[in-house]
């Protein structure tokens, strides 16, 4: 039966390191099973999920400490059990573009949470589009809709809610990759 490791890095940024994580993981016979690596201006930040038997898990915890010391990177680990299902519902995916301004994602969030509205995922950027000076953000969320919520009456709050943020947005089901 697998075990599985949750590590978490934050480190200056080498091209070399996210090679070296993966390198490690296959050496101590472990298995990434879900991941997010990003640069971050100059910095490195990484949340990755791990399987592996027993044996294979306090390997890694081990070779995680020379990729600390060699990479001066901060490293956590936790050991935690089999991913477990984030409730029955409908996934639907989000995503929000607008002027960056202070709050905005706290109110979207906050909207989504007053209708019992669980976030499993949620993911924020902001670019400065060409020819611009403007700080636009995008906002993308995977939220897990009860089976009793009215899909119509979710979508059109929702969008009031942008509109009145004057927030460009999209709000559909989520769809595998495969299709």
């Amino acid at each position: 039966m697998d075990k599985h490791l949750i590590i978490t890095m934050l480190g200056s940024h080498d091209p070399s390191l996210i090679n070296e994580i993966c390198r490690t993981v296959a050496d101590c016979n472990c298995s990434i099973t879900d991941s997010r690596i990003q640069v971050l201006g100059s910095e490195i930040a990484a949340m990755i999920s791990l399987s592996g038997n027993w044996g294979a898990i306090a390997k890694i915890e081990n070779s995680l400490t020379q990729l600390k010391k060699h990479y001066d990177i901060h490293i956590q680990i936790r050991r935690t059990e089999s991913p477990k299902s984030v409730g029955t519902g409908l996934p639907f995916s989000i995503q929000v573009v607008g002027q960056d301004r202070s709050r905005v994602i706290h109110k979207i969030t906050e909207f989504f949470i007053q209708q019992d509205i669980g976030i499993f995922e949620l993911e924020a950027q902001t670019y400065v589009p060409n020819n611009t000076e403007t700080v636009m953000f995008i906002l993308t969320m995977n939220v897990l809709v009860g089976l009793d919520i009215d899909i119509s009456e979710l979508r059109e709050n929702f969008l009031v809610l942008c509109d009145d943020l004057n927030l460009d947005s999209l709000i559909e089901p989520e769809k595998p990759f495969f299709i």
